[in-house]
């Protein structure tokens, strides 16, 4: 018995364009395998570029057995757009309601704890990648005083952003600038 019908949006963006439409390929046939609705329509757009990556979105049409299945579904397949077509009135026990704020909590928290693990680690390649660069200009510059040229000579850092670093460098009075020459302080 199909008790909502609905309208989704589903996007995937990245690079490249081929990779892009075939993933949403295969998340479409994962969509159609899914037993927990029944997909009626899809409808693809091709992947179009902005900037460096491509996006592209497809519009599904959804049958759900009860309120649970459409929940899952969203939770599962994060739609950016999503529309109840059928049934116009919809009434709700207090259970499902409650299942559904635990549920959307429960994510929430999981999705929480990976951006601040991703944060954590980003400040750990952080901190490791300062610690090299000083190292890096600490070696380039134990022999004598460099000019920004050689120091990039020894040290692979391109001149754009090595000047910047140096800049840095002086300003935290770990460099010293001698006429167009660094040395350690």
């Amino acid at each position: 018995m199909v008790e909502f019908t609905a309208k989704a949006i589903v996007e995937i963006a990245g690079s490249p364009k081929e990779f892009i439409e075939k993933t949403m390929g295969l998340l479409l046939e994962e969509m159609e395998k899914d037993e927990e609705f029944k997909l009626v329509s899809k409808e693809t757009e091709e992947a179009v570029k902005s900037d460096k990556i491509f996006s592209t979105f497809s519009e599904v049409i959804c049958e759900f057995k009860d309120y649970t299945s459409l929940i899952h579904f969203c939770f599962k397949y994060l739609p950016s757009n999503f529309e109840i077509e059928k049934p116009a009135r919809i009434e709700l026990r207090r259970e499902e309601l409650v299942d559904t704020i635990n549920d959307l909590l429960m994510n929430l928290h999981k999705m929480d704890q990976v951006v601040k693990d991703v944060r954590m680690r980003h400040k750990l390649v952080e901190d490791a990648n300062k610690m090299l660069l000083k190292n890096s200009l600490a070696m380039a510059l134990s022999d004598g005083p460099k000019t920004s040229e050689e120091i990039t000579k020894l040290t692979g850092i391109h001149q754009p952003n090595l000047d910047s670093i140096l800049v840095f460098y002086e300003d935290k009075g770990l460099l010293i600038k001698k006429k167009n020459k660094y040395e350690l302080k």
